[in-house]
């Protein structure tokens, strides 16, 4: 263990349960990590925000609070998706707000039919209907597969060829190249402007290098 040393000062103890510190007259007390206070504050914060939301939507598509009707109740595995409360809420919630929009009896392959939901964004923003805009961090789930998108579904939605050798990827990786990625047509339609007509309207300036001029293209 350390001890304390002259002036006040503070040194690390390492005992059980630490890190500890030695305060200026000896006291053992615990030494504090302000990120991770932080870090705790706001998650705390951000839980008692999705509880409220969610209890809010619940309320307005007419569910308790403990319904479970995709989660559970379906069957559905979920594959994909981080099982954590705020996910598996979501995605109930989601399920719960597309039966309230359709009639009674209505099958489940047409409400599951090109019905995702995408997790990690506010439940409060409604995050399902149709598909959505591909991101790094976002976690697209198909209630008609029972799967999410993975990094290679991404890529080959921006029509990448299915013969890219991606062995040297992470799987964390791919995703972030898919989510990050422009669409071969965009990216096509790019680089023709400059081969096709360097001098058109998409002007970059040699004497201000770097300041693209997007007037009138």
């Amino acid at each position: 263990m350390g001890q304390t040393g002259r002036g006040g000062c503070r040194e690390s103890w390492s005992i059980g349960g630490g890190p500890w510190v030695a305060d200026s007259v000896g006291f053992i007390v615990p030494k504090v990590d302000i990120d991770a206070l932080h870090t705790t504050v706001e998650s705390a914060g951000l839980f008692k925000q999705w509880r409220m939301h969610s209890g809010i939507i619940r309320q307005k598509v007419g569910i308790s609070g403990g319904f479970q009707g995709w989660s559970k109740d379906s069957g559905a595995r979920l594959v994909g998706l981080d099982l954590n409360a705020r996910t598996v809420d979501c995605v109930d919630v989601a399920c719960a707000d597309r039966l309230h929009s359709f009639p009674s009896g209505t099958p489940k392959g047409v409400l599951t039919k090109d019905f995702w939901c995408n997790p990690p964004q506010g439940i409060q923003r409604k995050p399902w209907g149709d598909k959505g805009t591909l991101t790094g961090n976002g976690m697209w789930y198909s209630y008609e597969h029972d799967t999410t998108l993975d990094g290679t579904d991404f890529l080959r939605l921006h029509g990448m060829p299915e013969l890219m050798n991606l062995q040297a990827l992470s799987h964390s990786e791919i995703k972030d190249l898919g989510g990050e990625a422009f669409s071969v047509p965009i990216s096509t339609m790019f680089a023709a402007s400059f081969y096709h007509l360097p001098w058109g309207s998409l002007v970059v300036s040699v004497a201000d290098f770097g300041r693209v001029d997007l007037a009138g293209f």
